[in-house]
Parts: C-alpha cells; sequence; structure tokens
C-alpha cells in the first residue's frame, strides 16, 4: 500500500533502488505489476570473494530466469524466477576479475546488464 498525490492507493508498495553508493531512489512499483524490469546489481563492482545483489520484477502469471555469463557466453549461474519482487545473491568466489553480464529473461522481454569484479 502506499500515498500517491496524498491519496491511499491499495497494489502498490515503495521498493528502493540502490543508483550509488550515496544515492536512493524511491520507485513506486505495483505490487501485481505488468511488466517485468531488472536493477542494477549492488554492489557494483565489487570485489573477489563478494556477493553482488540483484533485484528483479517479474509480471503478474509470468516466469523468467536470471543468468549470469562471461563474456564468452558461458552460463556460470541460473536462477529460476516467479512473478514478484524478488532479490538474488550471487558469489564470485572462485572467479577471475573482469567484466560479466547477468540478463533477465521472461515470456516477453529481455534485458542484460553488466558486472564488473575487481580483484
Amino acid at each position: 500500500m502506499a500515498y500517491i498525490n496524498g491519496n491511499y492507493t491499495p497494489g502498490y508498495k515503495f521498493v528502493y533502488m540502490h543508483t550509488s553508493q550515496v544515492e536512493v531512489e524511491d520507485i513506486l512499483v505495483p505490487e501485481t505489476s505488468s511488466v517485468s524490469f531488472l536493477y542494477n546489481a549492488y554492489p557494483n563492482p565489487f570485489r573477489s570473494g563478494e556477493s553482488v545483489s540483484i533485484k528483479t520484477v517479474i509480471a503478474a502469471r509470468e516466469t523468467g530466469s536470471l543468468t549470469i555469463f562471461n563474456l564468452r557466453g558461458q552460463c556460470l549461474a541460473k536462477f529460476e524466477l516467479v512473478s514478484g519482487i524478488q532479490q538474488t545473491t550471487f558469489s564470485s568466489k572462485d572467479l577471475p576479475s573482469g567484466v560479466y553480464l547477468y540478463q533477465l529473461r521472461t515470456n516477453k522481454a529481455t534485458e542484460t546488464k553488466k558486472l564488473i569484479l575487481l580483484k
């Protein structure tokens, strides 16, 4: 639930998206969203041995997958997702430093973003 323009609006809740280490942006997302989207990973860049958190929203009545790839296209991890807001944690254990990709794929869309792993 949320208040929009001073009026109570059921079916919505606030989701906080970290756009950097010092900024926090409020985003109003319906609890039963009609669209799917992929937030920026946090922290990014991240250090070897750390875990990175990736938040996703999957539209109502959809399923999806979140896949982590190296630049050769090799799948390093795959997470199956159901509708709703979810946070997935990925560990960089035993990975060399470099650039990696994370991809959200649903029935209707695909979105890919970049991860940077530092030593």
